[in-house]
């Protein structure tokens, strides 16, 4: 059976990446280059995902346009939800994803009550009232979305650098929203 998987924010290729820092000004990706960065991720990815499977990018794919061509050493099928990076147009991903998006609702199944929407930047709290159970999304990077003081549980962030630069089985997102 065929697994699912999120990931969000690889900006593979993307140097400046390497700069990216947390509240406490700690460096968010821990590599020495882009080249080390990109094969990490691709490591982890094919060690994670089988072929048959099908993982949802959550935006911020690539940084420049050439390295797209990474993309397709990448096991299983791919999907694009669309990132504020994503520029240009719709061909420059078809040929490296079998669809292209803004958002995407995803129902888990029938052991998971609601639905998810799957988008790049986090919805407004008001928008889930009602209509989702939960957002999965990137952009934040290291950043949670705060319900005051504390995270908030309807959200959850598939970034890279919170999920140790791999892309995340729907299962365990499934229990993030289950506990």
């Amino acid at each position: 059976m065929a697994n699912i998987f999120v990931i969000a924010d690889t900006h593979f290729g993307h140097a400046k990446s390497l700069s990216f820092v947390d509240p406490n000004g700690e460096l968010l990706r821990p590599f020495s280059c882009v080249e080390e960065m990109d094969e990490t991720i691709v490591t982890n990815w094919n060690n994670t995902v089988g072929n048959h499977d099908t993982v949802y990018h959550l935006g911020d794919v690539v940084i420049p346009r050439p390295s797209l061509k990474l993309l397709t050493r990448l096991n299983g099928r791919k999907i694009l939800i669309r990132g504020n990076h994503d520029q240009g147009q719709l061909k420059d991903f078809s040929q490296y994803f079998e669809d292209v998006r803004g958002a995407f609702f995803f129902r888990p199944g029938s052991d998971f009550l609601g639905g998810l929407i799957f988008t790049h930047i986090p919805v407004h709290p008001l928008c889930l009232s009602g209509h989702y159970r939960g957002n999965v999304h990137g952009h934040t990077h290291c950043h949670l979305v705060m319900d005051e003081d504390e995270p908030d549980k309807r959200y959850f962030n598939a970034c890279v650098e919170r999920n140790s630069f791999t892309p995340v089985s729907i299962d365990t997102v499934k229990q993030y929203f289950n506990n």
